[in-house]
């Protein structure tokens, strides 16, 4: 069984690499944040809402790659 040859990203965080196209000033304006018509944006805000604990003092951490609208949309909550 041949594997895949794994290479950096580093490229990907680049200006003008697939990630984070989006100027910091123009996210800020318009963040990207969860469609709650989409029932799995349903879903997730029913999983923060019933085991997040959040308040207004709650830190939280996420852990994963690319861009979430998660983030923008607890912090404007």
């Amino acid at each position: 069984m041949k594997t895949a040859e794994v290479r950096s990203s580093a490229s990907y965080w680049k200006e003008g690499g697939p990630y984070y196209r989006e100027r910091p000033e123009v996210l800020r304006a318009q963040p990207l944040l969860p469609d709650l018509v989409r029932l799995r944006d349903q879903r997730l805000l029913g999983l923060f809402e019933r085991y997040g604990s959040l308040s207004v003092e709650a830190h939280v951490l996420e852990v994963g790659c690319g861009r979430s609208p998660w983030l923008p949309y607890l912090v404007r909550r």
